[in-house]
């Protein structure tokens, strides 16, 4: 038979346990901490930074590209000819771009929706969303997303979708897009070259 275990004894192991899990714990939040300063290139997050969402300006339209060309020049030539319908075209007057600026008027993101006119209705497709790097982790996508499903909301939409590609470099935005929501649709292998497919992935637009 087992040795007999008084009421304090028990307390003092339940504390014990306790407190290596909450030690466990901080040696795994310190973890986190580490590997997101590796990530923004160990630059260290400033609390006291804020920013806003807007429409994009006519004149904001050279700093957009080079943010989505620091990234993917491919993307950026696409993103250039839209642009320029966008602000020239009546064809894209129900679409909406928005750029993330500080406090001094800087672009550090870009967002927005568009809808094709082929498309069933209440149906739009998440615009090019890119944020500065050194600028991530400050709630900059979230924000943008935010916006655009407020904005789709208000019109009546029933799904957002979105278009990127397999390739590693936006394993990152997959996961950032799952995280908020988004759904696998399908993909299409092979679409951008052998071995790159593009993926799709949507979200309902729920009613408030």
């Amino acid at each position: 038979m087992g040795r007999r275990v008084n009421a304090r004894e028990l307390i003092f192991r339940f504390l014990r346990r306790g407190e290596a899990e909450m030690k466990r714990r901080i040696v795994k939040k310190k973890r986190r901490i580490v590997l997101l300063h590796k990530k923004i290139g160990k630059r260290s997050l400033d609390h006291n930074f804020s920013f806003k969402i807007r429409p994009i300006m006519g004149s904001e339209e050279g700093e957009v590209l080079r943010i989505i060309r620091s990234h993917d020049e491919t993307d950026a030539h696409y993103a250039k000819r839209y642009y320029d319908e966008y602000f020239y075209s009546k064809a894209r007057s129900s679409d909406r771009v928005f750029v993330a600026v500080t406090p001094r008027n800087k672009v550090i993101g870009v967002s927005g929706y568009f809808h094709d006119t082929k498309e069933p209705k209440g149906i739009f497709w998440l615009a090019w969303t890119y944020v500065i790097p050194s600028y991530r982790h400050y709630g900059v996508g979230n924000a943008f997303i935010r916006v655009v499903e407020k904005e789709l909301r208000g019109r009546g939409a029933r799904k957002l979708y979105l278009n990127t590609s397999s390739h590693n470099i936006y394993k990152g935005a997959v996961r950032f897009y799952l995280d908020r929501g988004f759904k696998w649709e399908g993909y299409l292998r092979d679409y951008y070259r052998k071995g790159e497919d593009q993926i799709i992935l949507g979200k309902t637009i729920a009613r408030r």
